[in-house]
């Protein structure tokens, strides 16, 4: 019996091994434990957060227990089937190489581990880092690793603090001026010390006594640097292991440029009417939060056109040529962690209204890392646009295993020849990769005209 919860507990040790999420996946990595050993958890409490080649997802425990041991480090890569950690009964006392009975999280979700030893000499100080790792959670670790802020300085700031530190809250207390007291705030304007360089603190004001301490250390900082410079100092490059979702894209877009032969087809379009149609419909529905954009046009104008071209709505098993029923566009999305590529199903069925609410959902959960495991899989063709960066042509990489990706790039006034008198019209050119293996080159340039028709058409896509 536990007496924290006067439930009976699960008494037969279990392995708690990486599960396959996807039918590409063949490994995980260790994102963060939001438990340590000793914890008690319950069935389906969260364990771990796990990174795949397609999401961050957080695992589930499948039985009751408490963490006897965590056999994976965060960072480490763990394959499928391989343990994470032991969850025993709180009566157990397993000694090492007993067996312990093998699941996995359920419902196909999957989890990871890190090993310390909290009974080993020295222990108290890895249990502190670990409580400190649980006091933020994974997004909010992202951001203060993105400000280079110091876990051990933010534990002391949110110490007080009864639950987990979410990055909302991070956000905010990021956005406060530091407090001063009126004379370190005239000694700062004199200084040219900004406020935003000033150390923040939760409730305690900065002193005239820390602005002189800054001041002189700013001081020195010059003085050695310019030494640096006359000795002929060079910077060091930081070095940084290729983990994660990063990792992953990268062995992705290898396999696919490695095995599937890419060629790109280019064609430059009339935009100017569709450009005014999206700027009167989002005067129409901008007050009730609502935007279109060109992707948005494009994402349907790809899915109607896969309707008339549906060989390019296939992919390659081996060595069968399967052709999908359904039509699932890919939207690429850039986000903090690197590229994600969530699906809005059916897309051929929709609305362009429908697929702006789609796309608005999928990207805002995206770049905040909430997107499911089914909102990443059955993509059969993949939009993504460069256009904002001011491209104006590139080569996509195709999503495998898809038979081609649509690239938008950005749309520019141009002189052009209409009705034999030169006229200012906005212009945008269409980049298509297509796997030749699955496309000839006559079927993808019909693919790509039936998607540029109807955008130069645009009033078409509204019927």
């Amino acid at each position: 019996m536990d007496q924290s919860t006067g439930k009976e507990e699960t008494h037969i040790a279990t392995n708690f091994n990486m599960p396959q999420l996807s039918l590409t996946m063949t490994e995980g990595t260790i994102a963060s434990w939001l438990k340590i050993e000793g914890d008690h958890v319950e069935v389906g409490e969260s364990l771990v957060e796990v990174e795949t080649d397609k999401v961050n997802i957080v695992l589930e425990s499948p039985v009751q227990g408490r963490i006897h041991k965590i056999l994976a480090k965060t960072g480490s890569v763990i394959k499928v089937g391989e343990p994470l950690c032991i969850i025993s009964g709180a009566e157990e006392n397993l000694s090492t190489g007993q067996e312990a009975r093998t699941t996995s999280a359920p419902g196909g979700t999957a989890s990871t581990a890190i090993e310390y030893a909290k009974t080993q000499a020295g222990s108290s100080d890895k249990l502190k880092e670990e409580r400190r790792k649980f006091l933020l959670s994974p997004a909010a670790r992202r951001l203060a690793k993105e400000k280079g802020l110091d876990p051990r300085k933010l534990e002391k700031i949110f110490g007080d603090y009864k639950r987990r530190i979410t990055s909302e809250d991070l956000s905010e207390w990021l956005e406060q001026k530091p407090k001063m007291t009126p004379l370190a705030a005239k000694m700062a304007e004199e200084l040219g010390i900004s406020a935003d360089s000033l150390p923040k603190t939760k409730d305690q004001r900065i002193t005239a006594r820390q602005i002189e301490l800054l001041s002189q250390e700013a001081v020195g900082k010059q003085i050695d640097r310019s030494a640096q410079i006359k000795t002929g100092y060079k910077t060091e490059a930081t070095r940084q292991k290729l983990t994660g979702i990063r990792r992953m894209i990268g062995e992705r877009m290898l396999q696919s440029k490695s095995t599937a032969p890419h060629v790109t087809l280019n064609r430059e379009i009339d935009v100017e009417d569709l450009t005014r149609l999206i700027e009167k419909m989002n005067r129409d529905w901008g007050m009730k939060g609502i935007k279109f954009s060109l992707t948005h046009f494009c994402v349907l104008a790809g899915a109607r056109a896969l309707e008339l071209n549906i060989n390019a709505n296939s992919s390659l098993e081996g060595e069968e040529l399967v052709t999908w029923k359904e039509i699932n566009i890919g939207l690429a999305v850039a986000t903090d962690r690197g590229l994600m590529v969530p699906v809005i199903k059916q897309a051929n069925l929709l609305t362009v209204l429908e697929i702006s609410k789609t796309s608005a959902e999928l990207t805002q959960k995206a770049r905040s890392g909430k997107l499911m495991l089914d909102q990443l899989q059955g993509g059969t063709f993949t939009v993504s646009n460069l256009g904002m960066y001011g491209v104006d042509s590139f080569t996509p990489v195709i999503n495998p295993p898809e038979a081609a990706i649509l690239g938008i790039n950005r749309n520019v006034q141009k002189p052009v020849v209409l009705d034999g008198q030169v006229a200012i019209r906005r212009m945008m050119c269409l980049s298509l990769s297509f796997d030749h293996r699955i496309l000839d080159g006559a079927e993808a340039a019909k693919l790509l005209a039936d998607i540029a028709r109807p955008l130069e058409e645009p009033y078409s896509l509204l019927q």
